[in-house]
């Protein structure tokens, strides 16, 4: 599939990406291969497979339904012990108070 360089910029804005205009040929490749493969997919018979299934297999709902299988857990707190909890603060290189600042995950992201 090619996409012209109005729709390659859009899905950037969308994925918050920042492409410059000499990269569109590189990504409408990779892009066209990623929607080509999704086009793929839908040819499948999914017929029987549960809505959610499990990459382990199974069902989060057990074969009947029932939900046999929780595939997920509730959130627990759970308290630090003050030292641990002091020693982890005095070894962070960046930290306003008890506030631990990381790095950014993104790129060209300095927030």
């Amino acid at each position: 599939m090619s996409l012209s360089n109005d729709e390659l910029k859009h899905l950037a804005q969308l994925a918050r990406l920042r492409i410059e205009d000499g990269e569109l040929d590189g990504y409408r490749d990779k892009i066209g291969a990623v929607i080509e493969y999704v086009d793929q997919l839908r040819e499948l018979d999914t017929r029987g497979v549960p809505e959610i299934a499990s990459a382990g297999g199974g069902s989060a709902f057990g074969e009947n339904g029932a939900g046999e299988i929780n595939a997920f857990r509730d959130d627990v707190v759970a308290d630090c012990p003050e030292d641990v909890r002091a020693r982890l603060l005095a070894a962070f290189p960046r930290r306003a108070g008890d506030l631990l600042e990381v790095q950014a995950v993104f790129e060209n992201r300095d927030e």
